[in-house]
């Protein structure tokens, strides 16, 4: 997918022209992930991982559609922690085991990176270290947002409980 947008010349992509993200070695990055990565479809309600399974062997990138980031509590019920969206990484954590579950809200597509691969690479090219760096800045940033106490009706409620891209996505 990057690779064909290096070729490219004047092309408009995500808001830059080709030649500023190839500048900022940002392309390079992405065409490096890309080569390590394996692209995977899932359909609506699909898991892509689950809450305690092993998870310190890859990390996810969405490339398109949203994905539900969950966790089961000790009472049954089911916690969103967050929801990703494009160009958004999930599964980030290196833990033994998973600490939520990832599932696809409709048809999504994303990639797979191998951690170990990844880390390698992001040893040789420092815009793929800093690419990580931001999404997961970006993950904490999300985990961290402002909740508004108290709401008066339910649209105030569902802005306080959901980052504002997923109450979008509902």
């Amino acid at each position: 997918m990057y690779r064909q947008l290096a070729g490219a010349s004047q092309l408009p992509y995500g808001g830059s022209s080709i030649p500023d993200i190839a500048r900022s070695g940002q392309l390079d990055a992405l065409i490096a992930l890309e080569r390590i990565g394996t692209r995977l479809r899932f359909s609506r309600n699909q898991q892509i991982y689950c809450q305690g399974e092993s998870g310190g062997e890859c990390w996810y990138g969405v490339i398109s559609g949203t994905v539900r980031i969950t966790n089961l509590l000790q009472d049954g019920r089911r916690h969103i922690a967050e929801f990703c969206f494009s160009d958004d990484g999930f599964g980030l954590e290196s833990t033994a085991e998973r600490s939520f579950s990832a599932e696809a809200v409709g048809d999504i597509t994303v990639m797979r990176y191998p951690r170990a691969a990844t880390e390698r690479l992001a040893e040789g090219y420092p815009a793929v270290a800093r690419l990580l760096r931001d999404m997961a800045l970006k993950s904490l940033a999300a985990a961290q947002g402002p909740v508004d106490h108290p709401w008066p009706d339910d649209s105030d409620r569902a802005r306080c409980l959901f980052p504002p891209r997923a109450v979008q996505a509902l």
